[in-house]
C-alpha cells in the first residue's frame, strides 16, 4: 500500500472537479469510474472521491471506502463495502452467529448499521465478540440476506439500514486473514479528512481555502505515513485534525454551496475530532 499522492494540481488536470451527483447511484457510478482505479493508492482514492463529490455524504463514503481497504488489507473488495459490526445494544435483535464448520457453515442474525445500504456489493461481517471473533467478506446477493432501510437526518442522502442473515451459506474462503481494527478508526478519520480536502480544493479558487486545504492534506499524508511505518504518532494525527476542523470552520454558512443538508452533514468532519464535542454513532 502506498500513500504518496500526486500533487492536487496534477489530479485536477485529469478533470477531477465536482460532479452533480444527486443520488447515491450517480455518485457510485462516478466513484467507480474515477476513484476506484486509483487503488492501491488509498490516499489518492479518497482525495479523488472527495474531489468529484457534490455533498458531504459522498465525502464520507469516499473516506470510508479507503479506510476499509486500509484496515482489511487482505480482503478482495470489488466496489463499495460496508463494515458490518454493530449489533442491537438492547438485545432485541439477535447478533450474527456462525453455525456449522467454518469451512462450510451458515450465518444467521442481524447487524444494525450499514452504510450505502442500497448500493454496497459486499459486507465485512464480524462474527463473535470480545477477543474471540472473525471477519468474513460476504457478497450481498447471497441467499438469506435482506436489508431493511431506515431514514436518518444525518447523512440523509446516504442510504442506511440493517442487514439480516438467515442461513446464509459461507465457506472458509470467505474468512478475512488480515485486518487491523486498532487502526481502523484512526485511518477512517484521516481518509475522510483527505476526501474533505479534495472536496474543498475542487470547489473553490479562494486563496485562503486552497492554502488550508493543501496544508491539511499534507498533514494527513504525514499521519498516514507514520501509521504505515508502525509509529502511531499522536501529534501527526492531531495536526491533521486541527487543520481539518479549522478548514471546516472557514466554510461556515456553506460557502462552497454544497448540495445536501450542509448543516447536518458538516458534523461528519467534526465527529472524528478530539477537539470538538460531537458524537454521532454511525457504526461500530
Amino acid at each position: 500500500m502506498t500513500n504518496n499522492v500526486r500533487t492536487y494540481e496534477s489530479l485536477a488536470g485529469d478533470g477531477l472537479w465536482r460532479f452533480d451527483c444527486p443520488t447515491e447511484a450517480d455518485y457510485h457510478k462516478a466513484w467507480k469510474q474515477y476513484a476506484l482505479p486509483r487503488e492501491p493508492n488509498l490516499l489518492e482514492m479518497a482525495l479523488v472521491g472527495g474531489s468529484i463529490a457534490d455533498r458531504l455524504a459522498w465525502v464520507f463514503v469516499s473516506g470510508y471506502q479507503a479506510a476499509c481497504r486500509h484496515a482489511f488489507s487482505s480482503a478482495h473488495l470489488r466496489s463499495w463495502v460496508s463494515h458490518a459490526a454493530s449489533e442491537d445494544p438492547k438485545g432485541k435483535l439477535p447478533g450474527v452467529t456462525l453455525s456449522g464448520l467454518p469451512s462450510e457453515g451458515t450465518l444467521s442474525g442481524y447487524k444494525v448499521w450499514i452504510a450505502a445500504a442500497n448500493t454496497i456489493e459486499q459486507v465485512l461481517v464480524k462474527v463473535g465478540s470480545g477477543s474471540r471473533f472473525d471477519y468474513l467478506l460476504v457478497d450481498c446477493d447471497r441467499p438469506g440476506i435482506s436489508i431493511d432501510l431506515f431514514e436518518r437526518d444525518f447523512l440523509s442522502s446516504l442510504s442506511q439500514g440493517r442487514i439480516r442473515f438467515v442461513n446464509t451459506p459461507v465457506s472458509g474462503a470467505d474468512f478475512v486473514d488480515t485486518y487491523d481494527l486498532g487502526v481502523l478508526k484512526r485511518v477512517e478519520a484521516l481518509y475522510v479528512y483527505a476526501a474533505f480536502c479534495g472536496f474543498v480544493l475542487a470547489g473553490t479558487t479562494d486563496g485562503d481555502l486552497v492554502s488550508r486545504g493543501r496544508a491539511c492534506l499534507n498533514d494527513v499524508q504525514v499521519a498516514l505515513a507514520s501509521i504505515e511505518d508502525g509509529d502511531l504518532e499522536h501529534v501527526s494525527s492531531r495536526e491533521a485534525d486541527a487543520r481539518a476542523q479549522g478548514l471546516l470552520a472557514r466554510l461556515q454558512g456553506n460557502r462552497l454551496r454544497a448540495a445536501g443538508d450542509w448543516e447536518a452533514d458538516r458534523k461528519i468532519v467534526a465527529m472524528y475530532s478530539d477537539l470538538v464535542d460531537v458524537h454521532i454513532p454511525h457504526g461500530a
